[in-house]
């Protein structure tokens, strides 16, 4: 459309709305944006931008049923839009349905593939779910697009491991390291990975220096504790599951 030309009557009617809309919400009045917003569908306006609006708006108001299907209907009328794909997957998640969410957070990132924080949020729903070689390819076009995302190689980390591979994970846990070094859990996770592919000594340092950080954290001294079993040390490692026990 050129500057000369007008919107057409409908598109007018669908911007004052949405207008109005926001205008209820920040004075505090979902509840008033919602019936608006309704009247306008029942009125017969065919908009996925307005049942996303209404949607939205009934989501901040708890009603995730109903916002689910708004989504859903602003999908029928434009199948090709990400961020209601995106909303869908997180309301799914809030209502315990793993299987859908990471249905729609796939969708969400085919059609908008280059946002790295979706794709590590993607990554995690799909480890969640034991799908952890898809969850290390959303991981990995993550960190591809944003090399110091020290949680996704965190993440990648915890699937390799889910998978058994934790020569994999030590690589994806250093990185992560080296990103940042104050990630919580990060050495826990390494020194396990290390403890497992039999790098006792390397692991115990690990974790004493994870303890040395946060001695009320009971996972690492867990962990040395059986680092210390599987090195021979079972005097010392009973003190550390004791402590691990007491903390816990």
């Amino acid at each position: 459309m050129n500057r000369s030309q007008k919107p057409s009557q409908g598109k007018r009617k669908h911007l004052d709305i949405l207008k109005l809309a926001d205008q209820l919400v920040q004075q505090g009045r979902a509840k008033d944006a919602e019936q608006a917003l309704e009247r306008s569908v029942k009125a017969k306006t065919r908009s996925h931008i307005i049942h996303c609006k209404l949607a939205a708006v009934q989501w901040m108001q708890g009603k995730l049923i109903e916002a689910a299907r708004n989504y859903q209907l602003a999908l029928e009328i434009n199948p090709g839009v990400a961020d209601a794909h995106w909303f869908l997957s997180s309301i799914y998640q809030q209502l315990g349905d793993v299987e859908l969410a990471t249905e729609h957070c796939l969708k969400a990132i085919q059609l908008n593939p280059s946002d790295p924080n979706r794709l590590f949020e993607c990554g995690n729903l799909l480890k969640t779910c034991g799908r952890a070689e898809q969850a290390i390819e959303a991981y990995s076009k993550a960190v591809a697009m944003k090399p110091d995302y020290a949680e996704a190689y965190n993440n990648m980390g915890n699937a390799y491991m889910q998978l058994a591979r934790p020569a994999n994970a030590i690589t994806a846990y250093k990185k992560a390291y080296a990103a940042s070094q104050q990630l919580a859990g990060v050495l826990c996770n390494l020194a396990n990975a290390m403890c497992q592919q039999g790098q006792y000594e390397e692991a115990e340092k690990l974790f004493r220096e994870d303890i040395r950080r946060d001695p009320l954290a009971w996972e690492p001294y867990f962990g040395l504790g059986i680092t210390l079993r599987e090195s021979g040390r079972s005097k010392e490692a009973i003190h550390e599951f004791k402590q691990a026990i007491a903390i816990n």
